[in-house]
């Protein structure tokens, strides 16, 4: 088990220092009186991810305006040249996400990922 946690935690602390850069994720409600976010990424900033398949996409995002310390994974969809993610108001970080798509077009994020499945690595059993 240690050697496991061991590699767990340099993968995460060498993926600290390789996610620095800023990128505006635009935001809104995704309906009238529906707790859920649509945030979206410019797929272009991301070049790898339309090589993963879909289904195992994924990232880390964090806000800095919301928090320093917290990462939250979401999955992937990709839509017209954008990386989609629905974010469901389900606590206290995604609560002040909300209350920020309701007045703001957009805020500055971290990304860690996208991760997935690239098509190369599908069993020929699929």
């Amino acid at each position: 088990a240690m050697p496991g946690l061991s590699a767990y935690l340099l993968d995460r602390l060498s993926s600290m220092f390789s996610r620095t850069r800023l990128r505006f994720a635009q935001l809104a409600p995704l309906a009238p009186g529906v707790q859920i976010i649509r945030a979206e990424l410019d797929a272009d900033e991301f070049p790898g991810c339309a090589s993963l398949e879909p289904g195992t996409r994924w990232l880390y995002l964090k806000i800095p305006d919301i928090s320093n310390h917290e990462w939250h994974p979401y999955s992937i969809a990709l839509l017209e040249g954008k990386m989609v993610l629905h974010i469901k108001d389900e606590g206290s970080w995604s609560h002040r996400l909300l209350a920020i798509a309701k007045h703001s077009e957009g805020v500055n994020v971290l990304v860690d990922g996208p991760y997935g499945r690239t098509a190369k690595d599908r069993p020929c059993s699929e």
